[in-house]
């Protein structure tokens, strides 16, 4: 089968998953010239994929794209998908539910829960787009948390993750993978575009709230980025976390996406914060504010005082038995 997932230029945790894990699970499968794919880890549905003669779906959600044009055609078979949220977009029913695939890591033996006495330390991830324009190393630095880039190799980063006390995640899959291997997390919303919808989807599947804490803008340049976003209509992040809220943005944001003159808006506004207007700022000297940064700072340090949420270990086992299973029937035919 050819596996299917996005890819991300400079590297992103959640993603770059899907490049080695599905391979020490299922091992022999993978053909990169195969007529049948496989999509995987990540808010990957809809997204624009080659033509094949058959499309699997395996604990992707949706959320950045709409429904595919033939989804309900005989091409498409699913055998799970991340949650609710996405099951209710597809018309899916609620047997079609599993989780993030992510969880499978606790199928591999190196990725069993650490002993409490060998964790050490609060951790911090953001979403791979907050590094575009903020100084989250130098906030961490201030808060005495450590810094962990989404951007980093995935192995090295899940052991990482395993061994921490506490994690801090914008970044969603630092979430799940601090869910999976029993490590508590504190979810925080940096940007405008952390993606209320799919965390729902997430969070649901594993009956955990979602109550992010707001973070301020580490730089100048990271609050003009959140002006940016608003104006150009990319914003993903709501001010209340409920299913029906987010249903209701994803159905609107997708009438948007249809409009003929959507695309040259977003290719216009991204004018507002590009490589020019990141020149603007440097020259200017508006790089960095230890206002900011401070003020990133202490609302990191409150976090890393939280209890933190953590799934029930029914539920998850629940959840992986479940996974497990429909790992089995995965096959090119």
């Amino acid at each position: 089968m050819r596996l299917l997932y996005y890819r991300e230029p400079d590297g992103n945790f959640g993603d770059d998953l899907n490049a080695w894990l599905w391979e020490r699970l299922l091992p022999g499968l993978w053909d990169h010239d195969s007529d049948v794919g496989m999509l995987g880890i990540g808010t990957i549905i809809g997204m624009e994929t080659p033509t094949l003669r058959k499309v699997k779906v395996f604990t992707s959600g949706i959320g950045y794209w709409s429904m595919p044009s033939d989804f309900l055609s005989s091409r498409w078979e699913v055998v799970g998908v991340r949650g609710p949220l996405t099951a209710q977009v597809l018309g899916l029913p609620a047997s079609a539910i599993v989780t993030d695939g992510a969880l499978l890591l606790r199928l591999l033996p190196e990725y069993q829960p650490v002993p409490e006495a060998e964790r050490r330390g609060t951790v911090f991830m953001p979403h791979h787009k907050a590094l575009y324009a903020g100084n989250w190393e130098e906030v961490c630095k201030r808060a005495g948390i450590e810094f962990i880039s989404s951007r980093d190799e995935s192995r090295r980063t899940v052991w990482r993750l395993a061994h921490a006390k506490l994690v801090l995640a914008d970044a969603m899959h630092a979430a799940i993978c601090a869910d999976a291997l029993r490590v508590p997390w504190v979810p925080l919303a940096i940007s405008l575009e952390t993606h209320t919808f799919k965390w729902l989807d997430w969070t649901l599947s594993h009956q955990v709230p979602y109550e992010p804490l707001r973070v301020p803008a580490s730089t100048p340049l990271e609050s003009w980025r959140r002006v940016a976003v608003s104006v150009r209509g990319e914003r993903s992040m709501l001010a209340r976390q409920d299913a029906a809220r987010a249903m209701a943005s994803y159905r609107r944001h997708h009438r948007m996406l249809s409009h003929p003159l959507w695309r040259k808006w977003v290719n216009l506004t991204r004018r507002l914060d590009g490589s020019k207007v990141k020149d603007i700022f440097r020259r200017l000297g508006w790089e960095q504010s230890d206002r900011q940064m401070d003020a990133a700072a202490e609302i990191l340090r409150r976090a890393a005082a939280l209890p933190g949420y953590l799934s029930e270990d029914a539920v998850q086992r629940r959840l992986l038995d479940e996974l497990a299973a429909r790992l089995g029937k995965i096959s090119p035919l």
